[in-house]
């Protein structure tokens, strides 16, 4: 069975997923904290503005493939409104999300706090793009 996918709903899902990203991660909420646990300052970011270019336009690219195969468990579940989104937006991020990045603080012995803040990303992430993937089909 093919899945019929709204493409205009992933290009859409994965802007979300970046504009999140640009939120999330702005020092008015948790880019300090996130810098803090990098070990980066503000100036670290500010010497590299060429490889940032090169890092949103690889991390838009990810947010299209996230956005696509979203799309797809959209489709299959048959979701088509905000609570079946949210639905499995935190499903997507309870089953795959969560236990890897958890791993991450658990063998790669990273911050706690950079993953509470990474994960929580990508928990605030899926659950807007599959709002609006399921909305939008």
């Amino acid at each position: 069975m093919q899945a019929d996918i709204n493409f205009f709903a992933v290009i859409v899902g994965a802007v979300m997923n970046m504009i999140v990203g640009f939120v999330w991660y702005s020092p008015q909420v948790f880019g300090k904290q996130w810098m803090k646990a990098i070990g980066k300052k503000q100036k670290d970011f500010e010497n590299m503005k060429g490889e940032a270019n090169k890092a949103y336009a690889l991390s838009f690219v990810g947010a299209l493939v996230m956005s696509f195969v979203l799309a797809h468990v959209v489709y299959y579940v048959g979701s088509t409104n905000f609570i079946e989104g949210f639905i499995i937006g935190f499903l997507m991020w309870l089953g795959f999300v969560a236990p890897i990045s958890f791993n991450s603080c658990l063998f790669e012995k990273k911050p706690q706090g950079l993953v509470l803040i990474n994960t929580g990303y990508y928990l605030a992430a899926l659950i807007v793009m599959s709002i609006v993937i399921s909305v939008m089909s």
